[in-house]
């Protein structure tokens, strides 16, 4: 079984000024499964590198941050997940509420795409308890 990293993992593992980031290396040197980016945390993550607001003096330049990130899917332990077939049945059943909520869509997408993918999906947003059958795992 593969892993699905939301971007708040991805982030805190290249990023060592991060507040999680020792929880997040801890407990990637405890996986042997693959771990993924889908085209959501890969862009997220680059965008994150490169945001000022977030990273201060230590942001990357676009280029830096897509050069890191293509190193990290060098590795045989990490791979660029393509969409699997039933992300959007799933992402239909997640994201339809009757609220008015913008940001539930993301997170409705990286949880049917997981749920879609059979594969488990590592966090430190304790939002996704919410996404019913979904194999999830909190680091926090």
């Amino acid at each position: 079984m593969s892993i699905l990293l939301d971007s708040n993992v991805w982030l805190p593992l290249v990023w060592n000024g991060h507040s999680h980031h020792q929880s997040a290396i801890s407990w990637v040197s405890t996986q042997e499964e693959t771990l993924c980016f889908c085209r959501v945390t890969h862009l997220a993550l680059l965008r994150h590198l490169a945001h000022k607001s977030i990273l201060g003096e230590e942001a990357l330049s676009n280029a830096k941050a897509f050069a890191l990130v293509e190193q990290l899917l060098e590795s045989p332990s990490i791979r660029m997940a393509q969409e699997p077939a039933g992300t959007q049945m799933h992402l239909k059943s997640y994201g339809k509420t009757n609220t008015k909520n913008p940001q539930r869509w993301n997170n409705a997408y990286l949880a049917a795409f997981a749920l879609a993918g059979n594969m488990r999906f590592a966090t430190f947003d304790k939002g996704f308890k919410k996404f019913d059958g979904l194999d999830f795992e909190l680091l926090c």
